[in-house]
């Protein structure tokens, strides 16, 4: 029963963390409060080094809003603490519009979710009729040392 329950469990939260993709966006018809990963200019990008500790070109965090000048991103900045956990902080950046070479906001993709999906639930069908379906190998299993072994997955590579 234990083993049922954490396996429906896993499969749960496979099933709910979803695969998300960037999708470009123009500045005017980006939605505050969305992920969104902004690719700056690369002087704007050494100006932002002292702030955000990285020269990165490439700023990911959570549209606040549009200013006259530019977009207002809040970015996350993780740190060590004493406890031997990680801090996370959050820099409230202006990205002006001449500095802004591309915005993308980060969307749920429902194809590569359901794949995700489907492969969870494919495992957990696959795992049950191995297990006779109560937790338990089936008679022939027992008896039987060739089953020892049951691939999921085969392929092979030619050698030359």
């Amino acid at each position: 029963m234990r083993r049922r329950f954490g396996v429906a469990v896993m499969a749960a939260v496979v099933s709910m963390s979803g695969c998300f993709v960037y999708t470009p966006v123009r500045p005017e018809d980006a939605v505050p409060a969305t992920r969104v990963r902004a690719t700056v200019s690369g002087s704007h990008a050494t100006d932002l080094e002292s702030v955000l500790g990285s020269s990165s070109s490439t700023l990911s965090g959570t549209l606040v809003g549009r200013v006259d000048e530019g977009l207002m991103v809040d970015v996350p900045l993780y740190s060590p603490n004493s406890a031997g956990s990680t801090s996370v902080l959050y820099n409230r950046v202006t990205v002006p519009y001449t500095e802004l070479v591309a915005l993308e906001s980060r969307a749920l993709s429902k194809w590569r979710t359901g794949v995700v999906v489907g492969a969870v639930v494919a495992g957990v069908v696959k795992g049950w009729t191995v297990l006779g379906g109560d937790g338990s190998l089936t008679d022939k299993q027992k008896t039987d040392t060739n089953n020892a072994v049951v691939p999921l997955f085969s392929f092979s590579l030619p050698v030359r």
